[in-house]
């Protein structure tokens, strides 16, 4: 809903745009022209699409992962208005924030160990026991997309946006943030990312 209102908004404005420069004169075009903001650039679907395409363990992720969904590009819209609302977050409601997300990160990933452990523990033909344990992956990268991933880019932005913090190589190759997950503990090693932001805004 929110998506649909951005567009209907966005032709909106279009339509009075073009309206207002056919009835001012050339002065009066010329400063809304210049007044007009350029759209922030997109999330590249390149780096989300190569991480989801990496399963864990080494196991081939379906073909409908490998694609943005819906509910990821309903997060990226929701991630753009938090960031109009983060001036009403103090430092350390937003470090809060963070201490509180990370738990609930590293929860839905040790859940989802214990069932991956006791699949592989079953006794089952391969051809059966790969099928089963791709499908677990996937529900868990649908899951941590649809409730985890949208805050916790918004909180690692806002985060280092306010601590003017650089990321090393190592924290630019947390792909949990882009919506990919692979290696043993990919969503843990985001929440710890969090805390650590956290703890250096929030001593």
């Amino acid at each position: 809903m929110e998506l649909a209102y951005f567009i209907l908004i966005g032709a909106m404005v279009g339509g009075a745009g073009g309206w207002v420069a056919w009835r001012s004169q050339e002065s009066r075009a010329n400063r809304v022209k210049q007044q007009s903001e350029t759209p922030p650039a997109g999330d590249s679907l390149t780096t989300v699409q190569r991480a989801v395409m990496q399963a864990r363990a080494n196991l081939t992720v379906p073909q409908e992962s490998k694609h943005l969904d819906s509910a990821l590009v309903q997060q990226i819209v929701d991630r753009e208005l938090k960031k109009r609302e983060s001036k009403r977050l103090s430092d350390i409601q937003l470090a809060e924030a963070a201490f509180s997300l990370a738990p609930e990160m590293r929860g839905l990933e040790n859940q989802y160990k214990i069932r991956f452990d006791g699949l592989i523990s079953q006794k089952m033909e391969w051809a059966d026991q790969t099928r089963a344990l791709t499908d677990l992956h996937h529900q868990e990268n649908l899951e941590f997309r649809n409730k985890y991933l949208g805050k916790a880019v918004y909180l690692r932005d806002e985060m280092e946006r306010r601590l003017y913090y650089t990321r090393s190589q190592e924290e630019s190759q947390l792909i949990a943030f882009d919506g990919g997950i692979a290696g043993p503990t990919p969503i843990s090693d985001a929440a710890d990312y969090l805390e650590k932001l956290a703890r250096r805004l929030a001593p």
